[in-house]
């Protein structure tokens, strides 16, 4: 029964106890145990990546395969979810950091079935191309999705033996085993949590900086109004 303000949601209680044993709750499961997985493979990362910097080129490949297993059908929608999360943090980041190369708009007439395309109808695509440590990265992502400030630019000449974008090709070849997943996600995990700190260290730094210079800013005010004026001396 639904809930008030006074009386909490009531589930029914054979529905409670499928979901618990039923494929969301294994999927649910499988997701917390990942989780673990993930967090102790980032700190690892810490020690072998002291500037986190120098993991961006294999959390791009990381991404790479993980936006190919997005669209394969054993990938569950919970983890599409999670998966297109980390692409588009990720985007971002590699965005600001310098790292792209071109930004073009894409239309298609109708979306496909990923969960990036939630909806029918024509679809503006944003097609996203990368250049790191000399490897060339392209991604697309939903226009709407992309709520940072960006350029458009001119498209760059297709490479040669490089099919042109199809949004509805199908599953591609993924390279990665049960435990590889785990250190590809990590690494994409390390990168974003790394760079977040830093950019939260930076805007510490920049709101004392500013308190600082305030407070001078009113010592001088207070200091030159206990100044006699030429009239006074």
């Amino acid at each position: 029964m639904p809930g008030t303000k006074t009386q909490p949601r009531l589930w029914n209680r054979s529905a409670v106890e499928s979901f618990g044993t039923g494929p969301h709750g294994a999927e649910i499961r499988a997701a917390v145990a990942r989780a673990s997985q993930v967090d102790a493979e980032v700190a690892a990362l810490a020690t072998r990546f002291p500037e986190w910097k120098a993991a961006i080129r294999l959390a791009a490949d990381a991404l790479f395969q993980f936006n190919r297993y997005a669209k394969w059908a054993t990938c569950t929608p919970l983890r599409r979810r999670e998966l297109y999360g980390l692409k588009g943090k990720l985007l971002r980041l590699l965005y600001a950091a310098g790292y792209c190369t071109a930004v073009v708009e894409q239309s298609v007439p109708e979306a496909d079935d990923g969960e990036e395309c939630d909806g029918v109808g024509p679809r503006v695509f944003l097609a996203f191309t990368f250049v790191i440590d000399g490897q060339r990265f392209s991604w697309h992502a939903p226009k709407h999705q992309i709520e940072w400030d960006y350029e458009l630019t001119d498209p760059e000449p297709l490479e040669p033996n490089r099919a042109a974008w199809q949004p509805q090709a199908g599953p591609k070849l993924v390279s990665l085993d049960a435990v590889e997943f785990v250190a590809a996600e990590a690494l994409i995990r390390f990168v974003l949590a790394r760079a977040e700190a830093d950019e939260e260290a930076e805007r510490a730094r920049e709101k004392q900086e500013r308190a600082a210079r305030m407070k001078a800013e009113g010592l001088a005010r207070q200091a030159a109004m206990r100044q006699p004026t030429p009239d006074e001396s």
